[in-house]
């Protein structure tokens, strides 16, 4: 039998036994199927079986685990028995494991709960439909939402205190077959210390970047798909700009970091103000310093060069995967070649990668260079990892200031297509893989995912 996971488990069969039970026993009951109950547990016990078998009035198959994983298991079965406002306890939870998202959702006879954490979902409880009316009822009400309403979508936010912090949390209700899903957005106001040093840079990015920051005009781009880290980046950015003699101000959708000094707008669509129609207003402003959430359409395109061009410094992003997309895609809404050319003054492309959970990480021997060398690969998981065998991610990026000399290339970029590509990436790639922080095969996978033009079997091979 596979590897049993969380929701693997029939929580109907598991709770027949109580939690002291299946600690006492170390056992744990996880499904029944044709005639039979399968029974995790450390090792056979003929007494503990025949126990079973009377209990659930069937065989009784036994499938072994290690201890750790079977009271990691047990623990996450029996939650919602130790507690009365469970609620609480999952969004603390997910808090400190640094979720960035919080799921609830409803089947036929179960909850599933659910973190996305370092960009991937997995399972976190599951809960029965009894425990979960009394959860959203909950949520509903510290959220300001109508617990009579179950067939429209409500959006909602809560504010907890924890240890000291304070976190917002925006709540999303929609309505589904077996009920209704919750989705709680977590927003860190105090979760990460935005300084270029935790970006991680390598040297030559980390002067590169600089460079770009130290130009007093300009429009400065960050690039990637959603989910890479662009908000992190800008965020960081800006936290470095920020001083009392620069009036720095943003447009944000939403605003999900509030930074001291920082005068942050959010535009808001209900009520007709978009990116284009804030940055118009922000231009009265006396800005030094613009950051523009994202450009959508061709106006705020526009006004973003514009500004860039009367001497402001405009940050931005666009959803975009390599550098000389941006110059393209900026051409595709309109932007005049000499325009871009002349406003831009550096693109930041970027990836986030999983790292492996340094807790139960294993060896691996390659050879690199001619040498052999160790690295790490995925390991089997433990409870700090969720099982999950990675912990964090790390930035993978490519940091290009656009200087006279490639202001002078980017006239050529349709027919050399080695202008600004994400190949700087490898590099960044290279350093995690050689100081165990990820594995051999999420480093291939990238380079492949992302058609990054790189020979990866003729620098490592694995030791058979």
């Amino acid at each position: 039998m596979k590897e049993v996971m969380l929701n693997d488990i029939d929580i109907l069969i598991a709770r027949k036994i109580s939690k002291s039970k299946a600690e006492k026993a170390n056992i744990l009951p996880f499904k029944e199927d044709e005639g039979k109950v399968y029974m995790l547990c450390v090792f056979h016990d003929e007494n503990i079986c025949k126990e079973m078998q009377f209990l659930y009035g069937c065989t009784i198959s036994e499938v072994f685990i290690n201890n750790e994983k079977l009271k990691y298991l047990i623990n996450k079965v029996f939650f919602s028995q130790d507690n009365n406002k469970i609620e609480d306890e999952i969004i603390e939870e997910a808090i400190v494991k640094k979720a960035s998202d919080l799921h609830l959702e409803p089947y036929k006879d179960i909850v599933y709960v659910r973190v996305r954490i370092d960009g991937i979902l997995s399972l976190l409880y599951i809960i029965t439909k009894e425990e979960y009316s009394t959860i959203i009822s909950r949520i509903k009400i510290n959220s300001a939402l109508d617990i009579t309403e179950h067939r429209k979508p409500q959006d909602g936010k809560i504010t907890m205190d924890i240890d000291g912090n304070t976190y917002d949390l925006r709540v999303s209700i929609i309505p589904v077959v077996f009920g209704e899903k919750i989705v709680l957005r977590i927003l860190y106001n105090n979760g990460f210390n935005y300084c270029l040093d935790n970006l991680k840079l390598l040297p030559n990015q980390r002067l590169e970047l600089e460079k770009i920051i130290n130009r007093n005009t300009g429009l400065v781009i960050v690039n990637g798909p959603t989910g890479s880290g662009k908000s992190t980046t800008l965020y960081t950015i800006l936290n470095h700009v920020n001083r009392r003699e620069v009036n720095v101000v943003t447009l944000e959708d939403p605003v999900e970091v509030i930074i001291n000094g920082v005068n942050q707008m959010m535009v808001n669509s209900k009520e007709g103000i978009s990116f284009a129609d804030g940055l118009r207003s922000v231009m009265r402003q006396d800005p030094d310093v613009i950051m523009v959430g994202e450009i959508r359409d061709e106006e705020t395109a526009a006004m973003a060069v514009r500004a860039a061009l009367t001497g402001h410094k405009v940050y931005t992003t666009i959803h975009s995967t390599e550098p000389r997309e941006v110059y393209l895609r900026l051409e595709e809404m309109g932007i005049k070649s000499y325009l871009i050319r002349e406003s831009l003054v550096g693109i930041i492309s970027q990836r986030l990668i999983k790292m492996l959970c340094d807790s139960c990480k294993e060896e691996e021997i390659i050879t690199y260079k001619d040498n052999k060398v160790k690295i790490y690969k995925k390991g089997d998981g433990c409870e700090k990892c969720n099982f999950t065998g990675y912990l964090g991610r790390a930035l993978i990026i490519s940091v290009n200031e656009i200087n006279k000399d490639l202001k002078k290339k980017l006239v050529k970029l349709y027919d050399n297509n080695t202008i600004l590509t994400n190949i700087q990436m490898v590099d960044n790639l290279n350093n995690l893989l050689l100081n165990g922080k990820i594995s051999r095969l999420d480093y291939m996978e990238f380079i492949d995912r992302e058609e990054l033009d790189f020979d990866y079997e003729g620098s490592f091979k694995a030791e058979r």
